[in-house]
């Protein structure tokens, strides 16, 4: 599969989503940004296909997403949920393992360079309750990852919050992969609070609020000062190329 692009028409989910119309270009490093509540959860949900939508239809390389067999499904995207179970009895080893597809593809190159990005090999054979947030959150990304390199470099990866708990060093190496990854033909689909870093590394920007696609394009042009004061309520200069907090009062 060359590459996978998302069409969104008239999707709605009750008090969450509001007749969403828009595409996401296959090869594209897209960034889901809004206030807390303003649908982004909710639409990777829809864009994942674990939530079906109340109205309107999500196209999948023109097909519906719905009507795509799950393990099909489980070979074009990956997708990672904001809140992850760890209380399973897995190590870290056990955790990434599942998500490789053996003896398939360069299952085994990106697997050592995934370790190697994230830092994984002190946590391979640790269960997951002994691990921190942060170390907990590096192999689910991990995991995610690799369920979709190992057998379809092209595909779809879709993250929530995937820096949450991150240290800053892991935060600048994920985004950097993730573009990285478009630009080799994978669609990637990042849900994320931090705008200065969705403005930075993202190819396009989803800017929601209150369930509505208020803008989507070219990331330094929907984050720009202005409609970042309309949405946030917060004022914020554009400087050499970022966007600055307030000083305190």
């Amino acid at each position: 599969m060359a590459g996978v692009e998302l069409e969104l028409r008239d999707v709605s989910l009750p008090g969450r989503l509001l007749s969403v119309n828009g595409h996401m270009l296959a090869g594209h490093f897209t960034c889901v940004v809004g206030p807390n509540g303003a649908g982004k959860s909710s639409l990777l949900h829809v864009l994942s296909g674990l939530q079906v939508p109340l109205t309107g239809n999500v196209l999948l390389n023109g097909h519906q997403l719905a009507g795509l067999d799950v393990r099909a499904l489980a070979k074009i995207r990956a997708y990672l949920p904001q809140q992850i179970n760890r209380d399973l009895g897995f190590s870290g080893a056990e955790i990434i393992g599942m998500a490789c597809y053996v003896g398939q593809g360069k299952s085994e190159t990106y697997l050592h360079e995934i370790i190697g990005l994230l830092d994984l090999q002190p946590l391979l054979q640790r269960p997951l309750s002994a691990l921190s947030g942060g170390e907990c959150q590096r192999l689910q990304i991990a995991r995610t990852l690799l369920q979709i390199l190992s057998v379809n470099p092209h595909g779809l990866v879709i993250l929530d919050e995937p820096l949450a708990g991150l240290d800053i060093q892991y935060q600048l190496r994920l985004m950097q992969y993730l573009r990285d990854l478009a630009q080799l033909g994978c669609t990637v689909v990042v849900a994320l609070h931090d705008i200065n870093l969705a403005r930075l590394y993202a190819q396009q920007v989803w800017l929601l609020q209150g369930g509505h696609l208020i803008a989507h394009g070219p990331s330094r042009e929907v984050l720009s000062p202005e409609r970042i004061a309309q949405v946030f309520r917060v004022h914020m200069p554009l400087v050499h190329g970022q966007l600055l907090w307030p000083e305190p009062r």
